[in-house]
């Protein structure tokens, strides 16, 4: 993901980076303070802004899709949205995941997918913890109040249902 991150560039003005983990919360406070997010929006339960399991996400009309079995954590073909799509409430052992960017209910402050959606690494490390790097927000297949925007945690490397943001320096 950090290789990937670093060639994220538009010419040579510019580097970049997975974020940082002190980045992901000053995100999370930005959000609070200019994008009209209470802390319980980022810190406790931020279904009413991401894409979880419990979150109803209505009239996208344009993007992709796709099923996860979240007993294989094996994910379906991506499906072009055609007319007007509306996530399905789904088993418990599914989850859709979206394609970024594809719907106003998961952007802040022109921010896609920062809840929600799946997890994202970052090069903050943990002191306890083995893995390189923490993955944070949250995941399609999960209620919104399980992991809200600001959760860290760590997963094993690599793990597939983790993507990453970049951080665009210039």
């Amino acid at each position: 993901a950090q290789a990937l991150a670093k060639e994220m560039t538009p010419n040579s003005k510019y580097t970049s980076s997975l974020m940082f983990g002190i980045q992901w919360d000053l995100v999370c406070k930005y959000l609070e303070v200019k994008g009209g997010l209470s802390v319980a929006d980022i810190n406790s339960n931020s279904t009413s802004w991401g894409n979880y399991e419990n979150a109803k996400i209505e009239n996208i009309t344009s993007g992709k899709y796709a099923i996860m079995d979240t007993n294989t954590w094996n994910l379906g073909t991506w499906t072009t949205i055609s007319g007007s799509y509306t996530k399905p409430n789904t088993s418990p052992d599914k989850c859709t995941l979206l394609s970024t960017g594809i719907t106003d209910y998961t952007k802040k402050m022109n921010i896609y997918d920062f809840a929600g959606n799946e997890w994202e690494w970052t090069l903050e490390k943990a002191f306890d913890s083995p893995t390189p790097c923490a993955c944070r927000g949250g995941f399609c297949s999960y209620a919104g109040s399980n992991f809200p925007a600001s959760f860290r945690g760590y997963s094993n490397v690599p793990d597939c249902d983790i993507g990453f943001r970049c951080a665009l320096y210039k």
